[in-house]
């Protein structure tokens, strides 16, 4: 059983972050490190929006698995120029 579910929405957001040493650690899809090649210089990123909800066991009275609630949350998809 999986103990973790993940869906994708149709909103995107592009915003700036700061690349200190070469990358950014950063909520992605496939990776949490992004390598940008640049030393002290703001990037240009593209986040989609997800919604992500976890298995819950219940260890008191019922004893029975559960989801929580879609939380949303923002992964990288790809570093603009």
């Amino acid at each position: 059983m999986k103990e973790f579910q993940s869906r994708p929405l149709d909103k995107f957001r592009k915003r700036k972050t700061l690349s200190l040493f070469g990358f950014i650690v950063i909520n992605g899809i496939d990776s949490d490190f992004v390598w940008t090649g640049k030393w002290f210089k703001f990037v240009k990123i593209t986040e989609q929006k997800y919604e992500e909800r976890y298995l819950d066991f219940d260890d008191g009275w019922s004893y029975q698995h559960f989801w929580s609630k879609w939380k949303p949350s923002w992964k990288f998809i790809k570093l603009n120029k």
